[in-house]
């Protein structure tokens, strides 16, 4: 049986099927958005292999959205990261490379994540931004800026 965790974003469910020892670490960094339940038809399924591709030496990121599916290369130094979101069947593959090292590539993997979550949620009519926030009085104030910043 894989390994998963279920991460709720709003009534939005994103399930994360991959190794033990990773499905660990994003319970941990994502502690605040663990999810018990599950909802099958607001769900996203995401499948993170690490079985790695060989370089080509390009140096270039590739980005293609035809007909709600989602193909993504980003270079990095061994091996690409891989990405392929199918919007139509809620689906997406994220292919790190094998040698892969949670504290120096986490950038590679948030970035892949946060590009197949963003467009699943925007066709929900739900936007992510990076910003910084405050709950009030039942109001909430978002402060935007350069990264780090605040």
């Amino acid at each position: 049986m894989p390994n998963s965790v279920s991460l709720k974003l709003g009534k939005t469910y994103i399930k994360i099927i991959s190794t033990a020892s990773f499905v660990k670490k994003l319970s941990m960094w994502y502690s605040f958005l663990i999810a018990d339940e599950h909802c099958e038809e607001d769900t996203f399924t995401i499948c993170v292999d690490f079985s790695g591709l060989p370089s080509d030496g390009k140096t270039e990121q590739v980005i293609s959205y035809i007909n709600d599916v989602l193909t993504v290369q980003v270079p990095n130094k061994q091996n690409y990261v891989n990405v392929y979101a199918d919007y139509i069947n809620n689906t997406g593959i994220i292919l790190l490379k094998s040698t892969f090292e949670w504290e120096k590539e986490w950038a590679d993997w948030e970035f892949c994540f946060r590009l197949i979550v963003s467009i699943f949620l925007f066709k929900k009519k739900h936007l992510i931004i990076h910003c910084a926030g405050l709950l009030h009085h039942n109001e909430l104030y978002i402060i935007t800026g350069e990264s780090g910043a605040g």
